[in-house]
């Protein structure tokens, strides 16, 4: 579970980045 709630921070960084 934390897994997955760890990928899901690194994608909202990537996207925040991409903008």
């Amino acid at each position: 579970l934390l897994a997955a709630f760890e990928f899901d921070i690194h994608q909202v960084i990537k996207e925040c980045s991409f903008l």
